[in-house]
């Protein structure tokens, strides 16, 4: 929403707001009849709102993620492969470790789709032939308490994958160049039910 959308943070803050009304009420049991884990949140309806989002700030609703060469913001998100359960990126801008099939076919919100398959919230998503929504670390178990424990693990390596990128690419932070954007303040009593 920042980068691609140029929204302002506090735009973005009343998005977030907004979608996530509509997007986080518990829709259905987590366990199928057949036994499979299954998103809490439906999943069509956060579609649906980042839809929404992307054609109330001007665009299409299927604009791609790929933005013009002289874009002010160049924007990445990460998300999970389901094949091969590595990270990701789906960037709006060329990069010679991007996935050049990606960029030619990645929607704003199938990517925003893509970075909440988390399988504990939302169904995963297929992008071309890309799919998403496994955890990079190991398969979930068909039990609640593997589950939480695979929950801890995916929580606990994001910030260590943070600190490594904001390590090896020191010159980045100290130019001014690369901020994460970590919920620290604002929408902390945003809950998810």
């Amino acid at each position: 929403m920042l980068g691609r959308l140029q929204m302002t943070v506090d735009e973005c803050i009343d998005a977030y707001v907004l979608l996530s009304d509509k997007v986080f009420q518990k829709q259905r049991h987590r366990v199928t009849v057949k036994g499979h884990v299954q998103g809490r949140f439906d999943s069509n309806e956060l579609e649906k709102a980042i839809r929404e989002i992307v054609v109330e700030n001007g665009l299409k609703e299927d604009a791609l993620l790929q933005d013009s060469r002289d874009a002010k913001c160049k924007v990445f998100v990460c998300a999970t492969s389901k094949e091969t359960s590595d990270t990701v990126r789906l960037t709006s801008y060329r990069s010679p470790r991007g996935r050049e099939r990606l960029i030619r076919v990645t929607k704003i919100w199938e990517a925003g789709r893509a970075t909440s398959a988390a399988s504990s919230f939302f169904d995963p998503i297929t992008i071309g032939d890309f799919g998403t929504g496994m955890p990079s670390l190991k398969p979930f178990t068909d039990d609640l308490v593997g589950i939480g424990q695979s929950l801890l693990a995916i929580a606990t390596e994001t910030e260590k994958t943070a600190e490594r990128f904001s390590r090896d690419k020191s010159t980045l932070d100290d130019r001014g160049r690369y901020y994460r954007f970590n919920v620290i303040q604002g929408l902390e009593d945003v809950g998810l039910e």
